[in-house]
């Protein structure tokens, strides 16, 4: 007896030389069973059109989510997609498009930035714009967050300078970017470890210091070298970027201060070291 084929691609009685059902791979769950559908092979065996019709639906959708990425319809269905589009929409916009307010790569002090020493119980700090860059040489006796903060206040920014701890400083310590600091003191702090590829967003609250990001493996980060720390601020919106690479996003109005600035933060077994900043951009809508 030869054996047949059912043209039916939905029909599940084809039979063997010996009258046996066929299995199919993805078979449809029988009646009794919870759920049920109709197999990825039996769509395939349908022919061309199941095929074409597969095809036009990913393609639509794709064309939806590349062309209408802000759309209702790709917000919800795709919110991931949509968002990444938004966070990359801000950050190109805010280096393209919005005002520079100050940029400053210390060949000179023009832009008057504090020099002298800073002499307390926790630490004995020089500040001075020497060689091309904003140097602060630093000897810790306990732990402290040390900041300069711009004169000028802002509301949504985009700030960056390029930072390296220098001269071989080691122990427990950070540096990195204050912003939104408001009158009573209170601000977050982005922040890189000084011997590692670590980053970690801080925020300090009414005599309180927390972590809005725990201490997380930053890949961009180059391990006792210059990185460029970038943060922009816009609303309650909070993008972090390492060396022009995307770090992390919050929403957070805890703090709603306008002041920004350079900082650091060390320990009581830091060992003296210099920490240098360049390449200083600040640009507002």
């Amino acid at each position: 007896m030869d054996e047949k084929y059912n043209s039916d691609p939905f029909d599940n009685n084809e039979k063997d030389s010996q009258g046996n059902n066929i299995p199919i791979m993805g078979e449809p769950l029988s009646p009794t069973s919870p759920g049920g559908g109709v197999s990825l092979r039996k769509i395939i065996r349908g022919g061309p059109a199941a095929l074409g019709i597969t095809g036009f639906c990913l393609l639509l959708t794709a064309g939806i989510v590349f062309l209408l990425p802000n759309t209702p319809l790709v917000s919800r269905f795709f919110p991931s997609i949509a968002k990444a589009h938004a966070i990359q929409t801000t950050i190109t916009n805010a280096n393209s498009q919005w005002e520079p307010l100050l940029s400053d790569t210390f060949d000179n002090n023009k832009n008057q930035w504090y020099e002298g020493v800073e002499d307390d119980e926790d630490a004995t700090i020089t500040y001075a714009v020497t060689d091309g860059k904003y140097r602060w040489d630093t000897t810790a006796r306990d732990y402290t967050i040390k900041r300069v903060l711009l004169e000028k206040p802002v509301s949504d920014f985009y700030f960056a300078s390029d930072i390296q701890n220098n001269d071989g400083a080691a122990g427990a310590g950070d540096y990195g970017i204050i912003f939104r600091e408001d009158d009573n003191g209170n601000f977050y702090y982005f922040a890189v470890e000084i011997d590692g590829n670590d980053c970690t967003l801080l925020q300090f609250y009414n005599g309180e210091l927390s972590d809005l990001m725990e201490w997380t493996d930053c890949t961009p980060i180059v391990p006792k070298g210059s990185n460029k720390l970038a943060v922009i601020g816009e609303g309650d919106h909070i993008i972090l970027l390492i060396n022009n690479r995307l770090v992390d996003d919050f929403r957070d109005d805890s703090i709603k201060g306008n002041r920004i600035g350079l900082a650091i933060r060390i320990y009581a077994d830091f060992d003296a070291g210099a920490f240098e900043f360049d390449n200083l951009e600040l640009k507002v809508p």
